[in-house]
């Protein structure tokens, strides 16, 4: 759930004030759950690309931890969080997980 509020919260101080778009969709894709985060923000230029997901970034409002521990976390679950950006399009980053059953066999 902190993956998840992290990433709403970055798209939500790229658009602060500017009047945008935020969706977070949900789903099913074979043995993986899919949740996005995407905004119609200007993209992340291909200098800061590089530079997200290492242990510090440069940032305004917090330490630049957040994308690196999300990414951490992610991948410690069996998951990827992938980017894509676009200056026309702009942000989306996709979480997939592995769906797990915690249903045991008697």
């Amino acid at each position: 759930m902190g993956v998840l509020l992290e990433l709403i919260y970055n798209a939500t101080n790229i658009l602060h004030g500017k009047g945008g778009i935020i969706q977070v969709n949900l789903r099913g894709r074979d043995d993986m759950v899919e949740i996005s985060v995407k905004d119609n923000g200007p993209g992340i230029p291909s200098e800061l690309r590089k530079k997200l997901f290492k242990r510090q970034v440069p940032s305004k409002s917090g330490l630049g931890l957040g994308l690196f521990l999300s990414n951490k976390i992610i991948r410690e679950l069996g998951g990827k969080l992938n980017l894509y950006t676009s200056p026309k399009e702009g942000t989306t980053f996709t979480i997939l997980l592995p769906i797990m059953s915690d249903v045991k066999e008697s």
